[in-house]
C-alpha cells in the first residue's frame, strides 16, 4: 500500500507539470509478450492451515499507451494479462489455473547513455482481477472464483532504438496483488498473495 500511494503521488506531480512542456513529448503505443513465473505461495484454506503451492511456467502479455518527455520520463496506462497452471499442492499433483487481468498506471525513467541503447527503471499501481479456475488437489475440495484487488509492480529493462519511431524493449517485472479472496466447493474461504516475475520483450511505436 505504501508503494501504491507513493506511485499515485508521483503520477500526480508528473501530470501536473513536473516534466517537460507538451511540445517536447512523444506519444507512443507499446505491445509486449513473454514468460510469467508465478511465485510459490500459501493458500489459507478455511483457516485449516497453509498449503504450499507450485505453478507451471506461464504466459504474459501487455499493451499500453503513453508519452515520453524530452528528459526521458515516461507515463503510461497499461492493460496486462498473466496466466499460470497449478502444478502441485503440498507435494501432490494438482490441476487448475490462476489468471490475472490488470489496469495499471506506470512511470518509467530512461538513463541516457548517449547511444541507441537506454536502460530504464520504473513501476506502477492499479487494480487486478485475479481468478482461480477449477483448482483441485488430492484430498481437497475444488476451488474457484475471482477477486479484484489493488496491484503494484516494479520494472527494469533496456530499450534499443531501431529507428526514429520504432523501439525494441526487453524487461523484467515483478507484479503483486495481495489478499486475493476465493472460496472452495464447501464454502470455505481462502486467500492468496498473487506474485509473479515476468520477462517481457516488445515493441514501442512512437508518433
Amino acid at each position: 500500500m505504501r508503494f501504491f500511494r507513493s506511485t499515485l503521488a508521483a503520477l500526480a506531480v508528473f501530470a501536473a507539470g513536473g516534466v517537460a512542456p507538451a511540445d517536447a513529448q512523444t506519444y507512443y503505443v507499446a505491445v509486449r509478450g513473454g514468460y510469467a513465473y508465478a511465485h510459490d505461495d500459501s493458500l489459507k484454506l478455511g483457516g485449516a492451515g497453509a498449503q504450499d503451492t507450485e505453478f507451471e511456467a506461464g504466459y504474459a502479455a501487455a499493451a499500453s499507451f503513453g508519452f515520453e518527455s524530452v528528459d526521458h520520463w515516461r507515463l503510461e496506462g497499461e492493460f496486462s494479462w498473466r496466466r499460470n497452471a497449478l502444478d502441485r499442492v503440498d507435494g501432490g499433483a494438482a490441476s487448475g489455473d490462476i489468471e490475472a487481468y490488470a489496469l495499471m498506471a506506470n512511470v518509467f525513467y530512461g538513463i541516457d547513455t548517449g547511444t541507441a541503447i537506454t536502460p530504464y527503471l520504473g513501476g506502477g499501481g492499479g487494480a487486478a482481477r485475479v481468478a482461480v479456475a477449477d483448482a483441485a488437489a488430492a484430498g481437497q475440495p475444488a476451488a474457484g472464483g475471482f477477486d479484484t484487488v489493488l496491484a503494484w509492480q516494479v520494472a527494469a529493462g533496456v530499450e534499443v532504438n531501431v529507428s526514429a519511431s520504432l523501439i525494441l524493449t526487453i524487461e523484467y517485472r515483478f507484479f503483486a496483488a495481495d489478499d486475493v479472496a476465493f472460496r472452495d466447493s464447501r464454502g470455505n474461504g481462502f486467500a492468496a498473495d498473487y506474485r509473479t516475475s515476468t520477462g517481457l520483450a516488445g515493441l514501442r511505436f512512437q508518433f
